[in-house]
């Protein structure tokens, strides 16, 4: 076939593609990623990508690398069922909204308690606490390590309570306020506060609410500001109060939460909805897209020296609900682009990544959208990342593609026919993506179409491109792969009369040329397809002729050159044929015309050589012999026709062919 022919004899040197250049980690994305679209085109029961890709974290053996992930499918892992199209509407949506805040902070509250629990087992052993400790236990054995008692001005509760809105906090910050409300009733007995924490649960638990009551939270928000935050003395106790009602925002109680995940927390827990139009006074609030505005436009990377913590700034962009921020961030972290990539991909498919169309800078902020809501090129960042494997795993670079298969482009275009129309373009791996022809007209399907692709359009398009962009041999092959006998022909006719009267060499661009037309005449005899047009049928026969032609002229055999050009009598080799000639040749295509002059050249090279040939040879009985007449003949017949078309004649040819003619005469 043409395709086995170019793969052996491509200036594109295939050695390149004999190994992956994919690491083994991107290998194990990239498998997870072949059964996902395997699943599709086969329309069976899809797999979680979120948790093949955690799996895949996992046995990285790499703990930022787990936790990175971890976060991300304690985010976004099983969410309320939105029925809204767009995702812009699900994302902005309270239920969405208010889901996403209580799943950052209960994230960040079992990953402090975890490492809690983890420092005290270090330091006192699980021994010495009892052999299965209760949670209350663990915490104040922290709180004792920690040497907090020292701070001044803390409430130390009676007994052995401990100093107590330090435990209250810890409490809280750990994910067990009911561990909070007994301690306070329990040990401290304070009831009254102890009351405030169970409503404070039992509220965001019944009406998924942000917070406590509106009533209660504004009584408390009053509590605060006439007496505890200038009257108390414990910082612990401040805190409590600012979290628990949203007030004093602007505090960021830096001397307690002093890093980032404490930060983060404390911020989630002061998150309201913005006031009703009737409550505008009402302005000691956090909004959430004020939250994420903080993290990414206030303080930005600079801050958070985001490339020397790569893991923490990305956790406070993603915790805050800004994926697209947290993945177009990773996308420029060389050694986490691939997990970057794969993050936004599980996003896509479960309908909850906002993108932008592929012409957009990375990462966009449209006026239109709601506050906090920013888009990522996602099509960019698949396109970019599949280009660097495509030519060595091509395979692998189509399923990347194929994840862009239901986005349009601004004009209605597929953007996976475009993506991959450009890469089979680039790779030239045209077999291997649409296929190949046998020699009995029948196709061999193409990875394309094994994915239930049409690839009609893809190869129409490659096809039209490639000819737009002067790469002629592969719209040849790209025509004759679409069916389009005639453009594939009108294609290779152009480039056969650019190359049939040179000398063919090994790898050249003739002898490529050459074995292309060779296959498809030999094709198209057998089973000739419906062309539109004789002419450019026949103009291709005769082309392929004169290759054949120059091949034996080159190569010095002048009776095979001179047996050729007499059959297919494109030219005049007697008087009576020079009328006939010359009307046939204002019928030629111009690519059969513009080779007519070498022609006319090396036929009379070959009569020469002929006629010497016979005379060192001493047949015929010298010059008036019946062979040598015949030469003569042939060389006037030639100069006269050559006088009839002088337009295409050089002055160079005409002056060569008028010398042999004398030579022979």
């Amino acid at each position: 076939m043409i395709y086995e022919w170019l793969s052996k004899h491509s200036v594109h040197d295939k050695r390149l593609e004999s190994s992956s250049v994919l690491s083994k980690m991107e290998l194990t994305y990239s498998h997870e990623i072949d059964g996902y679209v395997k699943a599709i085109i086969t329309n069976q029961l899809k797999p979680n990508l979120l948790e093949k890709f955690e799996i895949v974290a996992y046995n990285l053996n790499d703990k930022n690398i787990q936790e990175l992930w971890q976060s991300v499918l304690s985010m976004v892992s099983s969410l309320p069922v939105n029925p809204v199209p767009s995702v812009i509407e699900k994302r902005s949506n309270p239920r969405i909204r208010k889901a996403l805040i209580l799943r950052a902070k209960q994230y960040l509250e079992k990953s402090f308690f975890a490492k809690v629990q983890g420092e005290v087992w270090k330091n006192l052993g699980r021994g010495r606490l009892g052999g299965i400790p209760s949670v209350r236990l663990i915490l104040k054995n922290f709180v004792s390590m920690k040497n907090i008692l020292s701070i001044p001005g803390l409430e130390i509760g009676p007994g052995e309570c401990g100093p107590v809105w330090v435990m209250v906090y810890i409490f809280l910050r750990s994910g067990h306020i009911d561990d909070a409300i007994i301690y306070l009733r329990e040990e401290v007995e304070n009831n009254e506060f102890a009351g405030i924490l169970s409503e404070y649960a039992k509220h965001a638990t019944t009406s998924g609410s942000l917070g406590l009551p509106k009533e209660i939270e504004a009584q408390i928000r009053l509590e605060y500001l006439r007496v505890i935050r200038s009257g108390s003395t414990d910082p612990y106790k401040r805190l409590v109060y600012c979290l628990i009602a949203a007030c004093d925002v602007v505090n960021d109680h830096s001397d307690i939460a002093n890093r980032l995940d404490d930060y983060l927390w404390l911020k989630l827990c002061q998150i309201r909805d913005e006031p009703s139009p009737e409550n505008k006074h009402y302005t000691d609030y956090l909004a959430y897209s004020s939250l994420q505005d903080l993290i990414l436009e206030k303080y930005g990377e600079s801050h958070f020296d985001a490339f020397k913590q790569p893991f923490t700034y990305f956790q406070s962009l993603f915790l805050t609900g800004q994926f697209e921020a947290a993945v177009e961030f990773l996308s420029r972290v060389n050694n986490l682009k691939t997990h970057g990539v794969h993050i936004a991909i599980a996003l896509h498919e479960i309908g909850l990544l906002i993108i932008s169309d592929s012409k957009t800078l990375p990462l966009i902020r449209l006026k239109a959208d709601p506050p906090g809501i920013r888009r990522l090129n996602y099509s960019h960042l698949i396109v970019q990342y599949a280009k660097t494997f495509q030519g060595t795993n091509t395979k692998e670079a189509l399923n990347y593609l194929y994840l862009l298969r239901n986005i349009k482009e601004r004009n209605g275009s597929n953007l996976f026919s475009i993506c991959v129309s450009d890469m089979a373009i680039e790779s030239k791996n045209f077999e291997l993506l649409f296929g190949g022809m046998n020699p009995d007209g029948c196709r061999t399907p193409g990875m394309l179409e094994n994915m239930g692709i049409n690839i009609r359009p893809i190869l129409d398009y490659c096809a039209a491109q490639s000819e737009n962009n002067g790469m002629l041999e592969d719209a040849v092959v790209l025509y004759d792969l679409s069916g389009k006998a005639d453009a594939a022909l009108t294609v290779l006719n152009r480039l056969i009369s650019r190359h049939a009267s040179r000398k063919s060499k090994e790898d050249s661009s003739r002898g490529r040329i050459q074995a292309i037309a060779l296959i498809l005449a030999e094709r198209y005899q057998a089973t000739p397809p419906d062309f539109n047009s004789r002419v450019t049928s026949t103009t291709f026969y005769l082309l392929v002729d004169l290759m054949t032609f120059f091949d034996e002229y080159h190569s010095r055999r002048t009776e095979n050159a001179l047996a050729i050009i007499e059959r297919i009598r494109i030219i005049p080799f007697e008087k009576d044929d020079i009328e006939r000639c010359v009307t046939n040749f204002q019928t030629y295509t111009d690519e059969i015309r513009m080779n007519i002059p070498d022609v006319i050249l090396a036929t009379m090279e070959s009569l020469h050589i002929r006629y010497k040939r016979l005379k060192v040879e001493g047949m015929g009985g010298g010059t008036e012999g019946k062979e040598l007449e015949e030469m003569k003949q042939r060389a006037k017949a030639l100069v006269t026709y050559c006088g009839l078309i002088p337009y295409f004649m050089t002055g160079d040819v005409y002056s060569k062919v008028m010398q042999i003619e004398v030579q022979i005469n």
